[in-house]
């Protein structure tokens, strides 16, 4: 617990130790041009992409099936009705 704490407040105490990239490059990272290309340049950042891709299109996928399911509910029980009412 106490070593915790104390890799907590140090961290804390130096937000820079907690910044992805550093400024070895002379600022150059602030660049648009860089920063629109950088998530393009290295593996393990189209990996994470793709990885939120995936989950993004199971989600989108689960809402979709479950409008569907629900309108398809819906037409039932207004048939049903109808049929009902005609009887």
């Amino acid at each position: 617990m106490t070593r915790r704490l104390i890799t907590t407040v140090a961290l804390a105490a130096s937000p820079t130790a907690l910044l992805a990239h550093g400024g070895a490059d002379g600022g150059a990272h602030h660049l648009i041009e860089t920063a629109l290309g950088h998530p393009f340049s290295e593996t393990e950042h189209l990996l994470a992409m793709l990885a939120v891709g995936v989950v993004v299109a199971l989600v989108a996928w689960r809402v979709v099936a479950a409008v569907r399911r629900s309108r398809r509910e819906a037409q039932q029980r207004a048939q049903a009705e109808a049929g009902s009412r005609g009887r």
